[in-house]
C-alpha cells in the first residue's frame, strides 16, 4: 500500500496539539503557512496505512480538527 498524505488546515493554538500526536504516533509531518493570514497552517501528515488513517481520524474528530481535513 503506498502512502496517503491527509492535509489539515488549522489554526496557531491548535498545531501544539497536532504535533505532539504525530511525536507520539511517529508520523511525518509537513507544516505550511496558509496564504497571508499569519494564524492559519496548513499541515500535511503522512499515513502508511488504514490503522493509522483511522486513528488520526479519530484524534483530528476528537480535537475538533476535521473542519479542514482532506
Amino acid at each position: 500500500m503506498s502512502d496517503e498524505n491527509a492535509v489539515v488546515i488549522t489554526r496557531r493554538k491548535n498545531i501544539q496539539t497536532l504535533i505532539d500526536y504525530c511525536l507520539d504516533t511517529r508520523l511525518s509531518v509537513t507544516i505550511n503557512p496558509r496564504g497571508l493570514s499569519n494564524d492559519e497552517f496548513e499541515v500535511e501528515v503522512v499515513l502508511a496505512g488504514i490503522k493509522q488513517a483511522i486513528a488520526f481520524g479519530m484524534f483530528a474528530r476528537e480535537n475538533k480538527l476535521t473542519d479542514g481535513l482532506s
